[in-house]
């Protein structure tokens, strides 16, 4: 595995983090709630006595954010109710009104809460539901409401799937990554595609067709080319001759690749049987004659085979002609 991938599969794995962290928190906070919730409802309840109350105001933080993109604290009013009740014979003292989520229950509304604790007037009988392993816990209400913990619920699933996808898309692009590089070090080590080596080429170029050869970078998918384009030593463009040869083994050559200006046909045939005989290494060129006539007689681009090494005579142009013998890798 190469540094780039490594740090593809680091990033991947943050991502996966980044969502499936908290869905796994808010699942499991809003199980743990609902499951608290359902127990509740469960206690006994026993009689009791209000005798007093008022309202309390707190402080949450807000949906609405400042200029500076805090979110803003909002007032909530908790009702407070004191009511006495018995359980075993011993009395307890309780001011709880409801269990909610993340505690007890409270409103932004004052006016709400404040009626509220009207309603529950001194002396004014109650049922209090409490937990029987401890009597002192206790509520005058108990919420049955689960929507908004399910809701919450599912949004911690689904960032937990958003996770996971990220982590599936994220193994698989790192096997492909894992199977390009195994593939590119595959072409690397492969044989290259012309017979005859570099130097062996471009000496024969130089000595057959009077050009000077200048070294030069080339394009390759999986390998890197460094070899030689071949012009007129007078400082003619055409023909031109470019000899691929990789960077990392500077004596392989996969491709030759010929061009001229068109401007006699017969030369420009004579020069391609020429560069075709040079890179195979080959007298035998007549399967070369043949494509390049099929080709300026349609006026197409032509692929072809010679023996097992590619050929391309591309004569669609009317001001250039091209013949590439090999192929890049």
């Amino acid at each position: 595995m190469d540094g780039m991938s490594i740090w593809m599969a680091l990033l991947w794995g943050l991502l996966m983090l980044v969502f499936a962290a908290p869905g796994y928190l808010i699942q499991s906070s809003m199980k743990k709630a609902l499951e608290r919730q359902r127990r509740a409802r469960e206690w006994p309840v026993t009689d009791g006595v209000v005798s007093g109350g008022h309202v309390e105001q707190n402080y949450r933080m807000g949906r609405r954010r400042n200029l500076f993109g805090f979110r803003q604290r909002v007032a909530v009013y908790r009702p407070v109710i004191e009511y006495t009740y018995q359980v075993g014979g011993q009395t307890y003292q309780g001011s709880r009104y409801k269990n909610s989520f993340p505690g007890e229950w409270a409103h932004p509304d004052q006016a709400r809460v404040q009626a509220l604790v009207e309603e529950y007037f001194e002396g004014k009988p109650v049922p209090v539901h409490y937990l029987p392993e401890d009597p002192g816990q206790a509520y005058l209400e108990l919420e049955t409401d689960e929507g908004g913990l399910q809701a919450a619920r599912w949004f911690g699933f689904t960032l937990l799937a958003a996770g996971a996808l990220l982590l599936a898309y994220g193994i698989f692009n790192l096997a492909q990554n894992i199977g390009a590089s195994a593939g590119c070090a595959a072409v690397v080590k492969s044989p290259a595609v012309l017979p005859a080596a570099t130097s062996q080429i471009k000496s024969q170029l130089e000595k057959t067709l009077n050009l000077a050869c200048k070294q030069e970078s080339f394009g390759g998918v999986n390998i890197a080319y460094r070899g030689w384009r071949c012009t007129p030593p007078a400082g003619g463009e055409f023909p031109s001759v470019q000899v691929w040869s990789r960077a990392q083994e500077p004596e392989s050559a996969d491709l030759v690749w010929l061009t001229t200006d068109r401007s006699d046909s017969d030369k420009d045939q004579a020069q391609m049987l020429t560069v075709i005989q040079i890179a195979l290494q080959s007298d035998d060129a007549a399967m070369g004659k043949k494509v390049y006539q099929e080709a300026v007689n349609q006026k197409s681009r032509i692929e072809s085979t010679l023996g097992e090494v590619p050929l391309v005579v591309d004569a669609s142009s009317e001001t250039r002609f091209n013949m590439m013998v090999g192929e890049s890798k």
